[in-house]
């Protein structure tokens, strides 16, 4: 079951006038839309919480703390 309290919805396009003064798009000569997207993706991973486990999460890094220190027990030489 997915949480949709931590799913976040897309927000429309800001309007011009929101947009901030020193923003110049205007300025490259040659822009590459997605250049970055190729190692974003390389170091991804979207991993969905079943409700009851992301419950006990606030957060991405409280996940990760979380599976570190679980993972460095199993890894231990006295791990049973």
């Amino acid at each position: 079951m997915l949480n949709r309290k931590h799913i976040q919805m897309a927000k429309s396009e800001p309007k011009i006038e929101e947009m901030p003064s020193d923003c110049d798009f205007t300025s490259s000569a040659n822009p590459e839309i997605g250049k970055y997207a190729g190692r974003y993706k390389q170091h991804a991973r979207v991993i969905m919480l079943d409700e009851d486990v992301a419950k006990h999460f606030p957060d991405a890094v409280s996940v990760n703390n979380a599976l570190r220190s679980h993972l460095s027990q199993i890894d231990s030489p006295n791990a049973g």
